[in-house]
């Protein structure tokens, strides 16, 4: 064999391993509970956020202002200064600004949410539920001061994304995504074009399209495990008694909304 031919040689055989390498990789990931865990816990919190805090129970669209308001914070609507925006050539425009503080005569909390009043409902109404997330992050800090931008391309922090994913599950809860789901289909379990119910999903939910269409992915992670808990496939992580009680008590709520009126059926494939 010439140098050139064990080359080859050498090369196919590195592709091989790379092949079983990744394969091997990719499996483990699969089995692994990990992502879909982190998602419902995220997916669980929001849903008992909601049953405290919203005033006759919830359902679409989400009275997410009420809700800021019972948690004490102001929602304050005025301009956010579009100019200076484009002089700072930024890819995205600010919607919202959050503020914590403690009021320096009183003592006591001054927490505000700007919200640029120039901007569609739906936007606005995604923008107080991320600041609201915000709030919560930092529920131990005396002062923090950030802000939100519409669709922005790459965060800085990873608390962002997970301020995101929260503000999905407040505005678009499971059991209210299921039953809206299951009404959608009616007796016509297929075909269901996915670009047309998330249209319609933003409609009812008031939520901007690409805010829907991003958290979808967010949906179906928490589904996913779900789904492989019912058959017995996942098990409910090891947490604390409290963090525990409250997963097992969503995630009884979510299996009885799926196994009623074949849900499961139409929803999984």
């Amino acid at each position: 064999m010439n140098q050139v031919d064990e080359m080859k040689d050498n090369s196919k055989n590195d592709g091989k391993g790379l092949v079983q390498l990744v394969g091997d990789e990719l499996r483990k990931i699969a089995d692994n509970t990990g992502i879909e865990l982190d998602y419902f816990g995220i997916c669980a919190y929001a849903l008992e956020f909601l049953e405290q805090f919203a005033e006759e129970g919830y359902d679409f669209p989400i009275d997410i202002e009420a809700i800021v308001k019972k948690m004490g914070i102001e929602i304050v609507y005025q301009s956010l200064d579009y100019k200076r925006e484009i002089q700072n050539i930024r890819a995205h425009r600010i919607v919202g600004k959050v503020f914590k503080r403690k009021n320096r005569f009183t003592g006591e909390d001054a927490n505000k949410i700007l919200i640029d009043d120039e901007f569609k409902k739906d936007e606005q109404r995604y923008a107080l539920a991320h600041g609201l997330a915000h709030f919560l992050l930092h529920v131990e800090d005396k002062v923090y001061s950030g802000e939100y931008r519409v669709m922005p391309m790459l965060f800085k922090k990873k608390e962002e994304m997970i301020a995101d994913i929260f503000a999905v599950f407040l505005l678009i809860p499971l059991p209210v995504f299921l039953k809206e789901f299951d009404l959608y289909v009616g007796e016509e379990s297929v075909p269901v074009r996915t670009s047309e119910w998330l249209k319609y999903l933003s409609n009812v939910a008031e939520v901007p399209y690409e805010d829907v269409a991003i958290g979808y992915q967010n949906l179906r992670y928490v589904l996913s495990y779900i789904y492989n808990y019912m058959e017995g496939n996942e098990s409910p992580g090891d947490r604390d008694p409290k963090i525990q009680a409250v997963f097992n008590k969503q995630i009884e709520k979510v299996i009885s909304i799926l196994r009623k009126d074949g849900i499961i059926k139409k929803l999984f494939c």
